[in-house]
């Protein structure tokens, strides 16, 4: 890279001459820039391979952080589908118990119904044998009075 530089500086050398340094004072003084600048180089290539680390170290860490985001989308679906399930089920347990207590109310229903109209039987009953007792206590007439 010197080699080119030095020729172009050659070839241009009558524009960076001022006139207070000589030909070799000048290529000396831009070896020394060269040098610098090789090292500014060398530096740079440090700063740039630590830079490099970071970003492969970052780029695992986003590995993993896709990894873990897959898994947790995974388990979010799962959920998803497990809710969708127990859902399904207990709308099917309910509709089940619905139609359980349905039927236990028909049953109790009915029941009662024949409880009232054996309760109404004995009641009528029970009117008849009371007025039929009346009656033959009013043909007996009254009794022998304890006095």
């Amino acid at each position: 890279m010197r080699k080119i530089v030095a020729l172009v500086t050659f070839a241009s050398l009558a524009s960076w001459h001022n006139g207070d340094m000589t030909e070799r004072e000048l290529l000396e003084r831009m070896d020394h820039h060269m040098e610098r600048m090789d090292e500014h180089m060398v530096r740079g290539n440090e700063h740039m391979a630590r830079g490099n680390e970071h970003m492969a170290r970052g780029n695992e860490y986003m590995a993993r952080g896709n990894e873990l985001m897959e898994a947790i989308r995974e388990e979010h679906r799962l959920s998803r589908e497990q809710y969708a399930e127990l859902s399904r089920a207990s709308r099917e347990r309910e509709a089940d118990l619905r139609h359980f207590i349905r039927d236990i109310n028909v049953r109790a229903e009915r029941f009662t119904n024949a409880v009232v109209a054996e309760l109404r039987d004995l009641t009528e009953e029970s009117r008849a044998q009371r007025q039929g007792l009346l009656q033959v206590l009013d043909r007996l007439g009254p009794g022998p009075s304890s006095a």
